[in-house]
């Protein structure tokens, strides 16, 4: 009978712990999520900022393209 009252105690300790670990690992997946969500929200900042680069650019490169065709008929046509 002491066998039985042991082993229940000891297996009521390691559900004690057991118990504990997985509130912990609870809270270390939510922190985990809110660095993703962190993460995801500076990726989309940086991927709208690329998109007006880009698209700056090749306005940029465009305008320069159609100076330097404007000049190249000028220049030729004489």
């Amino acid at each position: 009978m002491e066998d039985i009252q042991r082993n229940l105690g000891k297996h009521d300790a390691q559900i004690e712990v057991l118990e504990k670990e997985v509130h912990l690992l609870r809270q270390d997946m939510a922190q985990i999520f809110e660095k993703l969500d962190s993460i995801n929200q500076t990726l989309a900042t940086a991927k709208g900022g690329w998109q007006t680069l880009m698209m700056i650019g090749g306005a940029a490169g465009t305008a320069f393209a159609a100076i330097q065709w404007l000049i190249n008929v000028v220049t030729n046509g004489r």
